[in-house]
């Protein structure tokens, strides 16, 4: 995440040289000092893309001060032709008409500001070492080898709060194109509105000459206002960019420090819910959650800790608690409400077949999930269904797909693996069952 900042650094670099202009007032000239001072301009958290308007204004108006002060010293530019006339000025609009016909300022200020993608930006880090090597010093020579990959573009989950960084670091890459367009359609709005109102109050021959009402600054600032608000230029703002007052996560106890500086970037109040169970931590919990979340910056938590288990019947968990204790001692491991009736069986892989058979016999609903742990069938896929099994009522899943679901029957098959990460697999795959619990071990 922290090489984002140095990455966008790269390309907000001033030019060292100078850049002559060339206006039919006078020749200007943009020193190494005035195109620092242009791109020092932008106000600070302004996203790198939208700030390259607030660059070009600076650049105009260094410009506008120096043509103004040419003139003022009599040198050149414009003449009226009296010894004691006033010294003219050019008004700013006609100078950025010219400057945005210079096609060489407007590419020399593209490639020293260049507009970016969030998808480009990161996609160069993983293709480019000596770009990662500058934007991230921490990693050594075998950390930045292995971050490089042949297509830049072959995104991971773990690349998301990256991209997700750029983008916001970035902003929209047409802001500049659509702010433009609307400046001109309200301009145009505006005179086409000049234009009927002259016609109007023409034509008014009422004693009260009602239509010169239209000439009050008050109602022409409203109806600027409303073309502003209507012109259809105004894009379609990211519903899940937030800010939120209040963000409720689930499955927290998975986010990485990258992924919660995703949801913190939307929550600026800080106002959370959070639920999390470091029993279902696939990769591991170090420390209590106060620590957890002390590391990513919220350190005013309120803890409550679940201890009642509605869905699970005890049968079910007096299994699975010590799966998940052998791994972590301190798991919580809520006290289960009800009892089903129905003890926990176990066999073989090769049972699996009668045990569907046998279970949807008579049922009429409910539904099945076969989730496969280590051994056979750890890809899920690879175990079929017996023939007569209503295939709409069965899923067959990895843990880590069933993970936050419940079914009637569930049907664990295979031994798993050592670890932590296959004993938190099998646990979230043994507490999913709200009736009855299956163990099929690898023949």
């Amino acid at each position: 995440m922290a090489a984002i900042e140095p990455a966008v650094a790269l390309y907000e670099e001033p030019p060292t040289r100078p850049f002559d202009v060339a206006t039919p007032w006078a020749d200007l000239r943009l020193t190494r000092e005035d195109w620092a001072e242009a791109f020092a301009a932008p106000e600070p958290g302004t996203p790198h893309n939208e700030a390259r308007a607030q660059v070009w204004d600076a650049i105009v108006g260094v410009l506008a001060d120096q043509l103004a002060e040419h003139l003022g010293d009599g040198d050149g530019g414009l003449d009226d032709g009296g010894d004691d006339a006033e010294t003219p000025e050019v008004p700013r609009a006609a100078l950025e008409r010219v400057l945005q016909g210079d096609a060489e300022l407007r590419d020399t200020l593209a490639r020293a500001w260049p507009l970016l993608e969030a998808e480009d930006l990161v996609g160069d880090l993983w293709t480019v070492p000596a770009y990662l090597e500058r934007c991230a010093p921490s990693l050594t020579p075998a950390e930045i080898a292995a971050l490089q990959r042949p297509d830049p573009h072959s995104w991971t989950t773990a690349d998301l709060p990256l991209l997700d960084a750029a983008r916001r670091r970035l902003g929209d890459r047409d802001a500049e194109r659509r702010r433009r367009a609307r400046e001109a359609a309200t301009a145009a709005d505006r005179d086409y509105r000049a234009r009927v109102t002259e016609e109007l109050v023409a034509s008014d021959d009422s004693e009260m000459m009602i239509m010169s009402m239209l000439r009050v600054e008050d109602l022409r600032s409203s109806l600027d206002g409303d073309a502003d608000d209507t012109d259809g230029h105004h894009p379609r703002g990211d519903e899940l960019a937030g800010p939120f007052a209040h963000v409720v996560v689930d499955e927290a106890q998975e986010l990485t420090d990258a992924e919660w500086s995703m949801i913190l970037a939307r929550c600026p109040t800080r106002s959370l819910t959070i639920v999390g169970d470091r029993a279902q931590a696939r990769h591991g919990f170090d420390g209590t959650w106060h620590e957890r979340l002390a590391r990513v910056g919220l350190t005013r938590v309120r803890e409550a800790t679940l201890r009642v288990n509605y869905r699970t019947p005890s049968e079910v968990m007096a299994q699975a608690a010590p799966v998940i204790r052998a791994v972590l001692p301190d798991a919580n491991v809520p006290t289960s409400v009800r009892e089903s009736g129905v003890p926990v069986r176990f066999g073989q892989v090769a049972e699996l077949g009668g045990v569907l058979q046998a279970w949807f016999a008579g049922r009429p609903d409910g539904v099945a999930c076969v989730i496969a742990s280590g051994g056979a069938g750890a890809a899920g896929t690879a175990l079929a269904l017996p023939d007569g099994v209503d295939d709409s009522r069965v899923s067959v899943l990895t843990p880590e797909l069933a993970k936050g679901l419940e079914f009637d029957l569930v049907v664990l098959v295979g031994d798993g693996d050592d670890g932590a990460t296959s004993a938190v697999d099998r646990y979230v795959a043994m507490t999913r069952a709200t009736q009855e619990l299956v163990v099929l071990a690898d023949a």
